[in-house]
């Protein structure tokens, strides 16, 4: 197999082909801690040597200071798309909790229901009945506690139809709670795709290695997930699109919680001073080179 010679190669290479062999080399060994590299240290020498005797080596520092910063970015990405996760994990925990809640209400009262259609029953037995299913799936245990739609739930019997309906009503105060802790972490996330892709626009190359790549498609698809209200989150649809009917007079422990479950795709939208604000604390830690 015939080996290239990159050191004579490199003295009629263009500037673009040198940064490519450069930055590659450099993810080789980000990705393998130094174990793996694509140049030799005298090919890399002979690559910068002949930069410098072009003019180049002022253009790749600059690229290099993109590079530099759109590490640093992917790792503050990576810290704010776990945080993502963990509140989207703890709005699943809560919604599952919910969901089997509801469930197993659900087949109590079907039971009831066949129960009561049966002449020879006595209201005191079907009553007694049902208390003892409720114990038996353990609906009004502390495991369920916390776990309803709507607070308080619907059969609470020291709530007046007219209070009730009125103003007692609330979403799940956890719900409200962390879906808005989640609403700050997609924001953050938001702006870091954004402030990469603005880091990506003033360099001639695309320097980024795989795994900062893959982290932006999750990053992406994971946004997705969470404005659409798909998948395990479909179940926030209910406050989505039929809340106010319900709770039209209530006070939420969140205030602007419905605002933003109906608005959550414009919330996170990034305006264009929110992308000036961005573009100009990245240009001036360039300027700086502190970032």
């Amino acid at each position: 197999m015939t080996q290239l010679d990159l050191k004579k190669l490199s003295k009629g290479m263009n500037i673009k082909d040198k940064m490519k062999l450069l930055f590659e080399d450099m993810n080789r060994q980000a990705e393998t801690l130094g174990k793996e590299s694509i140049l030799t240290p005298q090919e890399r020498k002979a690559i910068t040597d002949d930069a410098r005797k072009t003019g180049e080596i002022t253009e790749i520092r600059r690229v290099n200071e993109l590079y530099r910063t759109a590490t640093f970015i992917s790792i503050d990405m990576e810290i704010t798309n776990l945080c993502l996760c963990l509140s989207i994990s703890q709005l699943e925990k809560t919604l599952m909790g919910i969901v089997l809640k509801g469930a197993a209400e659900d087949i109590i009262g079907e039971m009831i229901y066949d129960l009561a259609r049966q002449n020879d029953q006595l209201p005191d037995e079907i009553e007694s009945k049902s208390q003892e299913l409720r114990k038996k799936y353990r609906v009004d245990s502390l495991l369920f506690i916390g776990f309803d739609f709507f607070n308080p739930p619907a059969n609470d019997q020291n709530i007046d139809s007219t209070e009730f309906k009125n103003s007692i009503l609330e979403p799940n105060q956890n719900v409200q709670k962390t879906f808005m802790i989640t609403c700050t972490h997609a924001k953050k996330l938001k702006k870091k795709l954004y402030e990469l892709s603005y880091v990506l626009k003033k360099a001639p190359i695309d320097f980024l290695p795989k795994r900062t790549k893959n982290l932006v498609k999750y990053s992406e698809e994971l946004l997705t997930l969470f404005i659409t209200l798909d998948d395990s989150l479909k179940p926030l649809r209910i406050y989505r699109d039929f809340g106010t009917t319900f709770t039209k007079d209530t006070i939420l422990v969140e205030p602007k919680f419905f605002e933003m479950i109906q608005g959550l795709k414009k919330y996170l939208e990034l305006n264009v001073e929110d992308k000036n604000s961005l573009e100009e604390e990245i240009d001036k830690a360039l300027n700086e080179d502190l970032y």
